[in-house]
């Protein structure tokens, strides 16, 4: 049986399974499991080994340096996305301010009201309508 075949067997634990338990990142029930598993499969057993020699390679490999224009690429978007936003939160707000209605100011004809107040007999005067001065109701 090659590790192909272990692999896709449900008695046998997948090649995530045993890549998480190299790194310790399962549950120590599914951890005894595969410990279990591994004394009686050789298959298996060969398959860790095979991947934890990967790791080791892969980890031991120089890192790469990105080219300077996926550098520059990667800061101009996130430059122009950073202004693209703010572009569109000075619209929402312009849209905001213009579109929400207001109520208009109120500025009551205070000298047009005071002469009515003075020409007109007491009682009958727009004044006197809207406030009573002096009256009890």
């Amino acid at each position: 049986m090659n590790s192909f075949e272990c692999s896709i067997s449900s008695n046998h634990p997948d090649g995530d399974s045993l890549s998480a338990y190299l790194d310790e990142e399962l549950e120590p029930t599914q951890r005894a499991d595969i410990d279990r598993h591994l004394i009686d499969c050789d298959i298996c057993t060969n398959e860790l080994m095979s991947l934890d020699k990967s790791k080791q390679l892969l980890r031991g490999l120089a890192p790469v340096e990105p080219p300077a224009v996926f550098m520059f690429q990667f800061k101009n978007r996130h430059i122009r996305n950073f202004v693209l936003l703010g572009l569109g939160f000075v619209v929402l707000l312009l849209a905001l301010v213009l579109l929400i209605p207001r109520q208009p100011a109120v500025s009551p004809p205070i000298n047009h009201l005071a002469s009515l107040h003075a020409s007109t007999p007491a009682g009958r005067d727009p004044l006197s309508q809207v406030a009573p001065l002096g009256t009890s109701q």
